[in-house]
């Protein structure tokens, strides 16, 4: 921080005015030291000043260009800072614009593959129960009612079962075979050879098989323990 006896000094020094004669000192003195300003003299030739004035004079000229050179530098580094935060801004924006994109995006093919498994299930479900009324049919059993085929079904073991590409159940003879051991009460007389099949009787959008709480309801119907 200048002092005001330095920018005294440093008004002295840079903006003395010359009255042409030369002042103290001044005016054609012939060796040089004087000259008015008019042939190119200095206006301040005439000034001297002592070895300690003359170092207070340059480290105040010293520090006023650091500071100039600073406050640049000052300047600079906030408009780089300036430019940075710009830059980290825009990029924290399209990020975010990214994510957004992309959960939706995820949202989307999370929602299509659930719609698939969906009708993936109901084919499954339709082909076993297909597989199941034709065996129940071949082994000439009978359902009690159509309630009675429709809680069998339900009370099938399926989790394990494989439908092959060609839609046949391999399992299915065996489960229906242990079904009518185990739940003989679901089932009526048996068919007569000459008789008709049952196999698309009772066929519906009922639950899905191995439901739990219909396995309950069946279990309390027929008074299962």
């Amino acid at each position: 921080m200048l002092t005001w006896a330095d920018r005294w000094m440093l008004g002295r020094f840079f903006f003395a005015p010359d009255d042409g004669n030369g002042g103290d000192g001044g005016g054609d003195t012939g060796d040089g030291t004087g000259g008015d300003a008019s042939d190119g003299g200095s206006p301040n030739a005439g000034i001297t000043f002592t070895p300690e004035q003359q170092a207070h004079i340059d480290k105040i000229v010293g520090e006023a260009r650091k500071a100039g050179r600073s406050k640049a530098q000052q300047e600079a580094d906030a408009e780089k800072k300036r430019l940075a935060d710009e830059a980290e801004r825009k990029r924290l924006e399209d990020e975010k614009q990214f994510k957004e994109l992309a959960d939706q995006r995820q949202k989307e093919l999370d929602a299509a593959k659930a719609e698939l498994e969906a009708e993936r299930g109901k084919v499954r479900r339709f082909t076993l129960e297909g597989a199941f009324r034709r065996e129940t049919a071949a082994q000439k059993l009978q359902f009690a009612n159509e309630q009675a085929a429709a809680d069998a079904f339900a009370l099938l073991d399926l989790s394990e079962v494989e439908v092959g590409d060609d839609g046949q159940v391999a399992a299915m003879a065996g489960l229906v075979k242990g079904l009518a051991k185990t739940r003989p009460y679901l089932f009526g007389q048996a068919k007569p050879a000459s008789g008709g099949t049952n196999a698309d009787d009772g066929r519906g959008d009922g639950p899905p098989p191995n439901d739990e709480a219909r396995k309950e309801e069946i279990k309390r119907r027929y008074r299962i323990s």
